[in-house]
């Protein structure tokens, strides 16, 4: 699996809550990195954004002083001396694919200058450099954390309600000490077409705020700009006429693949309506997870082969529908999956292999070394225990997800459903009610109580205590909450929270265990 928390924590919830739109299903099911381009109707985020959608990974630091002289453009070494892990990054730039754009921005607490443009046609990145003014602030914090919407001048301003923020974090300069360095994954679906951009930071955030106790700083600063085309590497876009590829329950019909820098992105359709695992079923939210889980244990067993060299997947994706017809006829759903990037430009043959099955993309059919690693349907990667649902993937990271475990803490009974395993953090996310409790005291609109259940939830989940092993771990982070009013995720006035401990290999450790107050739940 990916190495560049790509994956969401909370995929299955965000594909309901943050809505694609056709456009953006079409040309674009995967947005790089971090973040699918995912949107979102409800305005009060409250931090939701960065742990159910996930976060992006800082491209690592560059100086500021070579970056006003270079704007990161005088290549090779130099690039590479202050972005030495992303080293596909700078081979692009050492082709001459960047573009500077140094335009900045300044309010009383910050100075942001949108630096420059880079990456591919599947990967554009927007690399920002950020002044805090606050000598204290910037002490306290190595890094910060951004938000920016990413889109054309007509969605911008016409229809911004309906998407949502990207976001990335940046760390701190080794030798300006208020100084900080972003790398943001840009929205491809805008980025490409050589038309203007609007990329528009709209929140900077931080771990620590002793002085203010703010912590999350809304600021609005825009920057427009067209990319050149040679600003962004090439990919090679190939486009099917619908292959079917069976998995036993759905037949999913691949129609689009694109071999990028940093990985080969690979799109199939499908239909839902009147499916065996549909069990008569018409409403899609009703069924994603049963279709995810399908495509995932189905997905599992693909390899690619290129020229005799075999690929496992990288990244398996979660399902959209087009119930509205906007990008394919309606009720047609589209999922994705993600292997390694290979050169298909110059590759003599390549077969994508599927359950055992061999599919022609280029040349000649090419025989399978290797049988899959976690064939279907008895995948190491995914198994059924006692109502969870557990995903594991190479690298050691895992996804855990629950029917619901209750963890009371005397005022509110948050309901354990998913646990993320990753190498930064590991995140718990639990659902909570709040109409007719005792802390809403009759209230009905969540956002007049969200502090008093906020400070609930910090003060019982504060002593929870993570054993790995027999070692203990501290909560590292606790969450803000976000209400689901209108339903869209969970049912109407269902809430959601969650916290962090730090990363663990959940692959590797023997025993897992979470320790919530006097209660004691074996995660593994």
């Amino acid at each position: 699996m990916s190495e560049n928390k790509y994956r969401k924590a909370m995929d299955g919830v965000c594909d309901k809550q943050f809505r694609l739109t056709g456009e953006e299903m079409l040309e674009k099911a995967k947005a790089s990195s971090v973040e699918r381009n995912i949107t979102m109707n409800a305005t009060k985020k409250r931090n939701i954004i960065g742990k159910f959608i996930g976060t992006a990974a800082a491209c690592v630091i560059i100086s500021g002083t070579v970056a006003s002289a270079m704007g990161y453009g005088p290549l090779g070494d130099r690039f590479r001396k202050f972005f030495g892990k992303d080293e596909i990054t700078a081979e692009i730039i050492d082709e001459g694919h960047f573009c500077e754009i140094g335009q900045e921005q300044s309010d009383e607490m910050f100075t942001v200058v949108l630096a420059s443009v880079t990456g591919d046609l599947s990967s554009p990145k927007m690399l920002f450099d950020i002044t805090v003014k606050d000598e204290q602030l910037a002490a306290e914090n190595e890094r910060l954390q951004i938000y920016a919407y990413t889109l054309s001048e007509e969605k911008y301003l016409n229809e911004l309600d309906n998407y949502a923020m990207w976001d990335a974090y940046g760390e701190k300069d080794p030798d300006v000490n208020n100084l900080y360095h972003v790398c943001m994954n840009g929205a491809s679906s805008f980025m490409i077409n050589e038309e203007e951009v609007i990329a528009a930071v709209k929140q900077i955030s931080f771990e620590n705020d002793s002085v203010n106790n703010k912590f999350d700083y809304d600021v609005n600063m825009e920057y427009r700009f067209t990319v050149p085309k040679q600003a962004l590497k090439e990919t090679v876009r190939e486009y099917y006429d619908d292959i079917p590829m069976n998995s036993g329950n759905i037949d999913y019909r691949l129609f689009f693949c694109e071999f990028g820098a940093y990985d080969s992105l690979f799109k199939f359709k499908y239909d839902f309506l009147g499916t065996e695992l549909a069990g008569g079923e018409t409403d899609y939210d009703n069924l994603y997870a049963k279709f995810d889980k399908d495509w995932h244990r189905f997905s599992d067993t693909f390899i690619l082969s290129v020229d005799g060299t075999e690929y496992e997947p990288k990244e398996l994706g979660y399902g959209y529908c087009d119930e509205e017809g906007e990008a394919f006829d309606a009720g047609t759903c589209c999922t994705w999956m993600t292997f390694p990037s290979v050169d298909y430009a110059n590759a003599v043959n390549v077969t994508l292999f599927a359950d055992g099955e061999a599919y022609v993309l280029k040349g000649n059919a090419l025989e399978l070394k290797n049988e899959p690693v976690n064939p279907r349907p008895d995948s190491e990667k995914y198994k059924e225990s006692d109502g969870s649902s557990l995903y594991e993937y190479d690298n050691g990271e895992a996804d855990l997800f629950y029917d619901d475990i209750v963890l009371s803490s005397g005022n509110v009974d948050y309901r354990l459903f998913h646990c993320r395993f990753g190498k930064e953090d590991t995140s718990l996310s639990v659902k909570f009610d709040f109409l007719g409790t005792e802390l809403a005291h009759g209230e009905t609109d969540y956002n007049n109580v969200i502090d008093a259940f906020d400070d609930d939830w910090h003060a019982f989940a504060g002593s929870f205590v993570l054993n790995v092993d027999g070692t203990d771990y501290e909560p590292k982070e606790l969450g803000y909450s976000y209400c689901d009013t209108e339903g869209e995720s969970f049912d109407a006035g269902t809430c959601c929270t969650w916290l962090s401990f730090p990363g663990i290999n959940y692959k590797e450790a023997e025993s897992v265990i979470l320790i919530a107050n006097d209660k004691t739940i074996t995660l593994k």
